[in-house]
């Protein structure tokens, strides 16, 4: 009986036992089941995206011959830079399509191992979840095609066999990258359009500035041939516009700059323009002016009795402006020819020589007034020392002149009276600078002492005469 019981009992034991391991069988074919099934769930969710974005590069009217060498259409639609652009996504789109249809076919493999039942479920699930550790097998593409587009993890298989998760990371990429060109190439018109514009309104604003200088009495020769080559450029790049618009936008700059440097050249003839009038209007009011001083008589304040008063002359090396108006007015003349040549480098130059001409001008007129203006204030101080040298004298000597001093004395206040004289000679001939000379210069000159000298001297034979009446006088009360 007891050995029943314990065989009853071992019995029972070993059916509980196996219940609890059917169990445990069943949670751990769950959790793969689950596991597997979510995986390769979000392979398919992955592959959904990455099909999308394929699908839609090979609708792409511009995509829709890159798998071909041969007939691609693309290929003769498009030149130059832009024909190059887009042969650097035929190799990526082929590389694309090798590694959409490797992952593509490792998701359907994997999902068709999950379709079983039972134990072949099981199994099914258990071979689909080694896809991400095992690789897929392409062959068909060169190696280069793919390490260069992605760096493969680390402890990756050695190529041509990858990872489904590197494929798709070289879909994604690829796909983003050849969707960006092609926006690239179909958004470059619009900004070639709008860059026309800009130089549209440039060119235009170019006229305005042309109509100002043809207003404001001058010409710009190169005008119309910079205006013809802006022209020729433009048409270059609207026929380029539908084969090469990445060319065409390449181009843009270049007559960006060409339109630049015309409204710059225009703009600094404008103000060239500007100061080359105003040169002219100064020329003309220096002219006006000397033409008027020539018509005002020199009048003489400190003579009392004169004859009839003389204009000025301005005719003497010193006063003469002629010769620095001429050369500002043919300064001026080469300066207006060399803006309508285009050559502005040089008007600066020609207009600030001829204003130093007219400054030249005005400054020779001014030295003779100033120099007149001297004279006029010298000669009645030299006439109020030289009465007061004879009024000391006469105080002195009583009026009588016997002594050879006093007669020194006199003769020398005569001498200044002869200067003052060839003084107003001088003033007369319009002389001013010489005369001022012969009034306060130092140095004898071909009329002699000068008048200051002459005073000088005049006042230190006094100062000598003084002294020797001094001394007689002494004598005379010692005598006494």
């Amino acid at each position: 009986m007891a050995a029943y019981i314990f065989v009853a009992t071992l019995c029972f034991c070993a059916f509980v036992f196996g219940i609890f391991a059917l169990l445990e069988k069943k949670k751990v074919y769950d959790n793969k089941v689950v596991s597997g099934m979510s995986g390769v769930q979000v392979w398919r969710k992955r592959l959904n995206a990455v099909t999308d974005g394929f699908v839609a590069l090979g609708n792409d009217a511009f995509m829709r011959g890159a798998a071909s060498q041969t007939a691609d259409p693309s290929m003769s639609a498009f030149k130059g830079q832009t024909l190059k652009f887009y042969q650097g996504f035929k190799q990526p789109y082929l590389a694309l399509s090798f590694a959409y249809n490797g992952s593509a076919a490792a998701v359907q493999n994997a999902e068709r191992l999950l379709a079983g039942n039972g134990l072949m479920k099981v199994r099914g699930v258990h071979s689909a979840s080694q896809l991400s550790d095992l690789a897929v097998e392409l062959k068909e593409v060169p190696a280069a095609n793919f390490t260069r587009l992605l760096a493969l993890p680390r402890l990756a298989p050695t190529p041509p066999s990858y990872k489904i998760d590197y494929l798709f990371e070289v879909c994604e990429r690829l796909t983003a990258e050849i969707k960006q060109g092609l926006a690239t190439i179909r958004a470059t018109p619009a900004q070639v359009q709008a860059r026309l514009t800009k130089t549209d309104e440039k060119l235009i604003l170019a006229s305005h500035v042309h109509e100002a200088l043809t207003a404001g009495g001058a010409t710009y020769t190169p005008y119309e041939d910079r205006l013809a080559a802006i022209a020729a450029m433009r048409a270059q790049v609207v026929g380029d516009l539908g084969a090469d618009p990445l060319g065409a936008l390449n181009q843009c700059g270049n007559l960006d700059k060409a339109a630049d440097v015309l409204v710059a050249e225009l703009r600094q003839a404008q103000q060239l323009l500007i100061s080359l009038n105003e040169g002219t209007q100064k020329l003309a009011t220096t002219r006006d002016w000397v033409t008027r001083v020539r018509g005002t008589p020199v009048t003489c304040p400190w003579i009392d009795t004169r004859g009839d008063d003389l204009c000025w002359q301005l005719n003497t090396p010193d006063s003469d402006p002629e010769g620095q108006l001429n050369q500002c007015e043919t300064l001026l003349a080469q300066a207006r020819q060399d803006l309508a040549s285009g050559a502005l480098q040089t008007v600066a130059g020609g207009i600030k020589q001829a204003l130093a001409a007219i400054s030249q001008a005005n400054a020779m007129v001014k030295a003779m007034f100033d120099a007149k203006t001297a004279v006029d204030e010298q000669v009645p101080k030299v006439r109020v020392e030289l009465a007061a040298v004879r009024a000391e004298l006469h105080a002195i000597t009583g009026g009588a002149n016997t002594q050879e001093m006093a007669n020194l004395v006199e003769r020398t206040c005569e001498a200044v009276d002869a200067r003052v004289n060839e003084v107003y000679s001088l003033y007369r001939q319009q002389l001013f600078p010489a005369a001022m000379a012969l009034l306060t210069g130092s140095n004898s000159n071909e009329y002699g002492l000068p008048v200051a000298k002459l005073l000088a001297q005049s006042k230190e034979l006094l100062r000598l005469l003084k002294q020797a009446a001094q001394v007689a006088g002494t004598l005379t009360q010692a005598q006494a």
